[in-house]
């Protein structure tokens, strides 16, 4: 799934919504409309986008303290 960034102020999460993506024709062309249609894209915003990198900062930085650097 792609997550696309969205960089708005004044935005709440109740404005933020599920979209549909269609894959490019070139990488997918086995696919026919139908098929592509059910590809979902998460909107999230750019807080949680944040917040999501933190996570994942915090979960690395464990990981090196247990495992050393990799």
């Amino acid at each position: 799934m792609k997550i696309q960034k969205i960089m708005q102020k004044n935005r709440t999460l109740k404005d933020i919504r599920r979209v549909k993506s269609y894959p490019s024709k070139s990488s997918n062309s086995f696919m026919d409309k139908k098929q592509e249609a059910e590809f979902p894209t998460i909107v999230i915003s750019g807080t949680e986008m944040q917040q999501y990198a933190k996570v994942i900062k915090e979960k690395i930085n464990n990981w090196k303290r247990i495992f050393g650097d990799f």
